[in-house]
């Protein structure tokens, strides 16, 4: 906390001294403190990283302009962008999964033979094989498995949903090995887990809430983001699955939810 506080003042201090307010502070300007403060020996504190939480409640407040976006120039760069949504939005991933996610989409996009929409048309099981095969011989570890597996099952799903190949193709990426350490880890849920949902008060509305919500992590493997995100009105009560609001917003997951 101090350390966010120092930085704070440090960027109070270096507007004034320019005649700055923080209305004026856009992206360009924060580059310029960052080089500033690298540029008399600072290095602690001077990352994006390091900043992001001081910008990040200054843009909440108002105070400060939004983030510059970076335009999509490339048919690559454009589709990345709508991956991307497609990830926080719909389903909810971590900042962190998110960056490894399109670090593999624009690998596996870019290495795609001839214009990027023919090829995704006509894009085959066998590419997905030799990628991952040839991908796999270039890293000779167990990376692939733990990051560009899923990764790739995840691009593959997205393209799929928003009609940019003919055919779901995230079955013919090969299975991972998996780490070592979840080898042991039940496949079901065991009985603490049943315990847990037996914990619940079902005769209370929180209860069932709360029963509701782990049955779907424990049954449907939903992530939690996925699940704070869901709605009454998401959910098609009759037909057991989740309303179609593709109309509304694209690419809409459509996740059948049970029971």
């Amino acid at each position: 906390i101090i350390d966010h506080v120092h930085r704070l003042a440090d960027l109070s201090r270096w507007l004034v001294e320019r005649g700055l307010v923080t209305g004026e502070l856009t992206s360009v300007v924060v580059r310029e403190f960052q080089q500033d403060r690298r540029s008399v020996g600072v290095r602690a504190g001077t990352s994006d990283r390091a900043l992001a939480p001081l910008l990040g409640y200054l843009r909440r407040l108002g105070a400060v302009p939004p983030p510059a976006a970076m335009a999509a120039v490339t048919p690559v760069d454009v589709l990345l962008s709508e991956y991307r949504r497609y990830l926080e939005d719909e389903r909810g991933l971590a900042a962190g999964t998110v960056k490894h996610y399109l670090r593999c989409a624009r690998t596996f996009l870019i290495g795609l033979p001839g214009p990027l929409e023919g090829a995704l048309l006509r894009l085959s099981a066998g590419q997905v094989i030799d990628f991952v095969r040839d991908w796999s011989t270039r890293r000779r570890s167990t990376a692939s498995d733990m990051v560009t597996l899923p990764a790739l099952r995840s691009l593959l799903r997205f393209l799929h949903l928003a009609g940019r190949v003919p055919t779901g193709l995230a079955g013919a990426v090969p299975a991972g090995r998996g780490r070592p350490r979840n080898l042991a880890r039940p496949r079901a849920a065991d009985h603490e887990h049943r315990a847990a949902l037996a914990g619940c008060d079902r005769d209370s509305a929180v209860g069932r809430r709360d029963y509701a919500i782990l049955l779907m992590l424990s049954r449907l493997a939903v992530r939690g983001g996925e699940v704070a995100r869901l709605e009454l009105a998401d959910i098609d009560w009759r037909a057991g699955g989740r309303v179609d609001r593709s109309w509304q917003r694209q690419p809409r997951r459509r996740a059948a939810v049970a029971g």
